[in-house]
């Protein structure tokens, strides 16, 4: 089972919509939830117990696509539980999960700032950059000219 997912399972009764935070430890609920099941949902639609996968949605928050619980309401990921739940249910369920999410990006982002020469920060989120290590055996040129800062043996031109 993957971290960072939204558990959703409907009550025996039918009534009421149970949502568990799975966040760094997929075993562990980070919290609990339970909303009233919106007057027309169809209930036979969606099955007893279902997963939401929220990492896409933590990248967001980490980003700050999503910057808030409104935003994080309308997104495309939660659709099912606007059908699921009464008019207020989204706003609340963010209201309650953004905390997390956002807390989780939090973390997630400080972890990608580094500092560079002279104590510069920057940051990579996504984590694209990779820090390359090289070497070689060529000497070095006494020229100081980065562009051809190395040559080859003795005698030949490596430019």
């Amino acid at each position: 089972m993957t971290p960072f997912l939204l558990q959703v399972q409907r009550t025996p009764s039918g009534g009421q919509v149970a949502f568990q935070y799975l966040g760094q430890s997929a075993l562990r609920p980070e919290g609990t939830l339970i909303l009233p099941a919106g007057p027309d949902a169809d209930q036979a639609a969606l099955p007893d117990a279902f997963s939401i996968d929220l990492a896409p949605l933590l990248d967001e928050v980490a980003t700050g696509l999503i910057p808030d619980a409104e935003t994080l309401a309308g997104a495309d990921d939660l659709m099912a539980l606007r059908d699921l739940l009464g008019a207020d249910g989204p706003a609340d369920l963010c209201d309650w999960l953004f905390p997390f999410l956002w807390r989780a990006g939090a973390a997630a982002f400080a972890m990608a700032v580094k500092r560079g020469p002279g104590g510069r920060a920057w940051a990579d989120p996504d984590r694209r950059l990779l820090r390359v290590w090289f070497a070689t055996n060529r000497r070095t040129q006494p020229s100081g000219d980065p562009v051809h800062l190395f040559r080859g043996k003795p005698g030949t031109d490596h430019r």
